[in-house]
């Protein structure tokens, strides 16, 4: 094979760096970036590094993009690849503005295969299949029914589920009947979306494309994840219908504006982005092709031993002695969890954004408690951040994607937040404490209902019992997983302004029902309720989805506490900011 990359492609874009950036205020201006000077950084008999390099001049007419990038590839001999990385760089004069999102892409001909995981990989529609003759355009503008592929195995959901016996290597070599593969028919209509191949940046690590002939493997592995934006949960791009291949370093998928990078007029910034890893592997015998993704994935873990790389030439990449580290040990206090300090299981823990230059936060969660740990300041309780845990019901058959048949991640199928009216056809959704189960009765998405022409406000009801009322302020946690464009109230009791205890209006622009994902800006509020509002007996919570006609916008919650006032002398002594009794959590 002469060239991986599309021959049909102009050449700056076959294998480029891009980004989206805009003037204060202003609208998105998309940008290729490309260097205007070549140099050679370094030259031995076991390494190559060039540099092309793109830089900023303040006093140029018109409007440029504020950024000088310095765009470096290292070649190493026995290396079967090369590695990637860019330095950006604010200098001096620069004129304000808001970075977007970064990237770099790859795109090729005659790859069909791709895999992100173990259980995400699969033949691929051709860009073709897209197009209105051979596809439908969905709601969600990237989302594109297949109704006459060119690979007529796509056709019908790829007419695929893989009995046992079928294996990876049968799937690749597909050239002959579903009778001769093992399969069943399924005769339903399959759905490609480029989001419902996102990975969060902890799972990720490794993903790429098998051709089909000669047999390459094209990988982008990432050694680490530390230079790319928004954190080990942040979900980013991988693979999509092209074929394309993306190294993604900053972006506003799934968090929306929240996540902006917003540069003052003058100010000074630099950042690396990467090195990731581009690996190259090959095989002559076909029956052999899924062993490139079992390479691939010993070949991340090579590269994560290596990190930080010590043969990167520029200064602004630390080295493994220029680095620091901290050690310690992190406990969670939730009195209504323990009476005692328990160990951080499972805890994420870094560096927050600077307070003045050079002087950074200590910043920690942890999975199964409310909030954040920040310096000396323990806010303890959160959760898992996701709305992992609750009902996600199976995918209407008209939108299946076969990769998400059977699968942890069913909400990756397409139009689930229909799929909230056709569980709940007649009335919204009632929860009952001690009654229902989360994860069979609490739909994973508050949505809007479908109507007869329009898409309508929804509320759903929590309800609980109280032995006894204590007089005080309650204290109700409401954690959320994400959001997007949401009008929410809470109401106690009853429906009018006088039992409203909370409301927030546009909340969030994550777009994550449409982009099929289960988190994204988490967001926690604190909400006093009034003891006069509760009664002894039956109570009731309602969470009202006020927005009506938008069939995208929806809150996924995360976790949900009532906790009553501190009767104990003793109990206020010992914990002063505490509430003393976990009334209901619906988690």
């Amino acid at each position: 094979m002469d060239n991986l990359l599309d021959l049909k492609s102009s050449e700056p874009s076959r294998g480029y760096w891009d980004l989206n950036w805009s003037l204060p205020g202003g609208t998105d201006r998309y940008q290729l970036l490309q260097g205007s000077e070549y140099s050679v950084i370094h030259m031995s008999n076991d390494q190559l590094e060039v540099s092309f390099k793109s830089i900023y001049e303040p006093s140029a007419p018109g409007i440029r993009l504020p950024l000088s990038v310095d765009f470096r590839y290292i070649v190493r001999s026995g290396v079967s690849g090369f590695h990637c990385y860019a330095i950006y760089e604010c200098p001096s004069g620069c004129r304000a503005f808001d970075l977007a999102q970064t990237r770099m892409a790859f795109k090729f001909h005659n790859f069909h295969y791709m895999a992100i995981t173990d259980q995400k990989q699969r033949i691929m529609p051709m860009p073709e299949d897209l197009l209105p003759d051979r596809g439908k355009q969905l709601i969600v503008p990237e989302s594109v029914l297949l109704v006459n592929p060119i690979n007529p195995d796509l056709k019908g959901e790829a007419n695929l589920i893989l009995k046992e016996n079928s294996t990876k290597s049968e799937i690749f070599q597909k050239k002959q009947t579903n009778k001769d593969l093992g399969c069943l028919v399924c005769g339903r209509v399959q759905v490609d979306d480029k989001y419902q191949y996102s990975t969060d940046n902890k799972d990720g690590g490794v993903h790429g494309w098998i051709s089909s002939g000669p047999i390459v493997g094209f990988w982008i592995i990432f050694p680490s994840h530390e230079f790319c934006n928004g954190g080990p949960t942040k979900q980013n791009l991988t693979v999509h219908t092209g074929p394309n291949c993306l190294a993604m370093f900053h972006g506003t998928h799934y968090i929306g504006t929240d996540i902006l990078v917003h540069f003052e007029e003058g100010e000074t910034w630099r950042k690396v982005f990467g090195p990731f890893f581009v690996y190259l592997n090959s095989t002559l015998d076909i029956s052999n092709a899924y062993n490139l993704w079992t390479d691939a994935k010993k070949q991340r873990l090579f590269e994560e031993s290596l990190w930080p790389y010590d043969f990167v030439s520029s200064p602004y990449y630390l080295t493994a002695k220029e680095r620091g580290s901290a050690s310690g040990r992190l406990l969670v206090q939730d009195r209504f969890v323990s009476g005692s300090l328990v160990p951080a299981k499972y805890a994420y823990v870094g560096l927050s954004a600077a307070r003045t230059e050079g002087v950074y936060g200590l910043h920690g969660w942890v999975s199964g408690f409310i909030g954040d740990y920040l310096n000396d300041e323990l806010v303890t309780i959160s959760s898992d951040r996701t709305a992992t845990g609750f009902y996600v019901p199976d995918v209407n058959l008209m939108y299946v994607n076969k990769l998400f048949l059977n699968s942890p991640e069913k909400y990756r199928q397409h139009g689930m937040w229909d799929r909230y009216t056709d569980i709940h056809p007649e009335s919204d959704q009632v929860f009952a404490i001690g009654i229902n189960n989360p994860t069979k009765d609490w739909f994973f998405a508050h949505v809007d209902r479908r109507g007869e022409n329009k898409y309508l406000p929804s509320t759903w009801k929590i309800s609980f019992n109280l032995t006894s009322v204590t007089k005080g302020s309650y204290r109700l946690r409401l954690a959320i997983a994400t959001a997007t464009r949401s009008d929410l109230q809470v109401n106690v009791n009853y429906m009018d302004t006088q039992h409203l205890v909370f409301q927030v209006m546009n909340l969030g622009t994550d777009n994550t029902v449409c982009r099929h994902g289960i988190h994204g800006l988490y967001r926690l509020f604190n909400i006093d309720v009034s003891s006069s509002l509760l009664i002894e007996g039956n109570n009731s919570i309602f969470l009202t989805q006020v927005r009506g006609g938008d069939a995208l916008c929806g809150v996924l919650y995360d976790y949900i506490r009532l906790e009553a006032p501190a009767t104990s002398s003793r109990f206020q002594q010992l914990y002063p900011e505490s509430k003393a009794q976990d009334i209901f959590r619906k988690m």
